[in-house]
C-alpha cells in the first residue's frame, strides 16, 4: 500500500446539527459522491456515509473528508455492498496498473508513477489482468485505515483505463434505503439537500438539517 500524501492535499469537516423540535421524526441523511461528468466508463455511486438524526432532539455529528484517493479492486457481496480486496494510493497526476502477481495469482496494484503528458488532474488505472475486472476510486482516512468507496467502475476490459478527474461533489439525501458502501442503483427516491464542491468550502462549517412542516420536505443549510 502506498502511502506517500500530495502537498495540495485537505481535509474538510461538516458539522452536521439538527435543534430540538425541528426534525419530527427520526431520519437518516445519506451522502454520496457524483458521478464523474464525460467518463467514459459505466460508473455508480457509492453510499459513503448515513448519519442518523434521532426525533426531536437536538444533536451534531462531525463528518470529515481527506482528500487522499486510492483505487481499489472490490469485492461484490449480496449484490451491491463493496470491500477493498486490494488499494493502493494514488495522487493526482499519478498513474498505477492492476495486475495479477505471479507467484500468488493475486491481483494487485502496481506503485504510482508520474501519469502521461497533459493528465496532471488525473488519476488512472490500467487494468493488466489479462480479464475483465471492476475498479473504485476510494477515500483514505488514514494510511492504515480501510478506504470508504466514492464511486464504482464495474467490467473494465483488459488494457482498459478508468482516467478520471475527481471532484468532491457530495450530495445528501434524506432516505433510509442505503448503507454505507451500498452501490446505489437507478436513481434515489428522495429530494436532494445538499450538493457542494467541498473544496470550495472553509476547512470546518457548520450545517442544519430541519422540515418544513407547509411542505413536507427536509432542508440542509449552511449556517452563515
Amino acid at each position: 500500500m502506498s502511502t506517500s500524501t500530495a502537498p495540495n492535499q485537505f481535509t474538510k469537516t461538516l458539522v452536521i446539527k439538527t435543534k430540538a423540535n425541528t426534525v419530527p421524526k427520526a431520519v437518516s441523511l445519506m451522502l454520496t459522491f457524483d458521478k464523474i461528468p464525460g467518463l467514459l466508463n459505466e460508473q455508480q455511486s457509492v453510499c459513503w456515509k448515513v448519519v442518523k438524526f434521532p426525533a426531536a432532539q437536538e444533536m451534531s455529528v462531525a463528518v470529515t473528508y481527506k482528500s487522499q484517493l486510492c483505487f481499489v479492486h472490490p469485492q461484490i457481496s449480496a449484490g451491491n455492498i463493496i470491500s477493498a480486496s486490494t488499494t493502493k494510493n494514488i495522487n493526482v497526476g499519478e498513474q498505477t496498473d492492476l495486475i495479477v502477481d505471479k507467484e500468488s495469482g493475486v491481483s494487485m496494484f502496481t506503485n504510482p508513477k508520474p501519469g502521461r503528458t497533459g493528465e496532471n488532474e488525473i488519476i488512472r488505472c490500467e487494468n493488466k489482468t489479462g480479464g475483465i475486472r471492476d475498479l473504485s476510486i476510494g477515500l483514505r482516512d488514514t494510511p492504515d485505515a480501510d478506504p470508504g468507496i466514492a464511486l464504482y467502475f464495474p467490467g473494465v476490459g483488459t488494457d482498459s483505463s478508468v482516467a478520471a478527474r475527481f471532484t468532491p461533489v457530495l450530495r445528501g439525501f434524506v432516505t433510509s434505503n442505503y448503507v454505507e458502501s451500498e452501490i446505489i442503483r437507478g436513481e434515489i427516491e428522495s429530494g436532494e439537500v445538499l450538493h457542494q464542491n467541498l473544496a470550495s468550502l472553509a476547512d470546518k462549517t457548520v450545517w442544519y438539517l430541519q422540515w418544513d412542516g407547509t411542505t413536507g420536505q427536509y432542508s440542509l443549510v449552511k449556517a452563515s
